[in-house]
């Protein structure tokens, strides 16, 4: 009978090991969550209101950037980039849809990204994607990776080499002649 007790906790001991774990697991992830969206919303304030320092403070000194407006690496290059776009009318809203913990110090996070211009020549309003990755440097979060990839709606598309509107049923590859078909 004490046998068949040990046995039991024992067996209670071992399957609660996996447990608590995974209720760890899921704390620490809510944890880091909430602070890649504190950083994102401090992130986001700074842009809109044109504080390119407050913005280059939350990225590595050696990260790696990729938007429409090409490849941009190092922190200190996003100062000039945020006054430009403040000069432009420039304000962003970012939405955090995706947070992943990569163990302590490394996380991935995903959502959504809206930019409104006022005056901005090249448009009023873009949307996309935006991913970037994380690291804890010093205790601190900052980003060490990010993309921007907008959205881009589909257009209709003509055929190579096309003269006039195409049919809507059938081919629009004109019939063989007879020249052709002889051999």
């Amino acid at each position: 009978m004490m046998r068949r007790l040990l046995t039991l906790a024992t067996i209670a001991v071992v399957l609660s090991v996996p447990a608590v774990a995974q209720q760890k697991d899921a704390a620490a992830q809510q944890v880091t969550r909430q602070q890649i969206e504190a950083l994102t919303a401090k992130w986001v304030e700074a842009f809109n209101t044109g504080d390119g320092k407050a913005v280059a403070a939350r990225y590595s000194a050696d990260n790696i950037a990729i938007n429409p407006l090409g490849m941009m690496t190092g922190a200190k290059n996003y100062e000039e980039r945020v006054q430009h776009e403040a000069k432009i009318g420039g304000k962003i809203t970012l939405k955090v849809d995706q947070v992943r913990a990569m163990g302590n110090d490394a996380a991935l996070a995903a959502g959504a990204y809206q930019v409104t211009y006022t005056a901005n020549p090249a448009g009023s309003q873009f949307e996309g994607n935006w991913l970037r990755v994380f690291e804890r440097e010093a205790g601190d979060w900052k980003i060490v990776a990010s993309t921007f990839t907008p959205v881009t709606k589909p257009t209709a598309i003509t055929a190579t080499g096309a003269t006039g509107t195409q049919p809507s049923t059938g081919t629009s590859t004109p019939p063989a002649t007879a020249k052709t078909l002889k051999k």
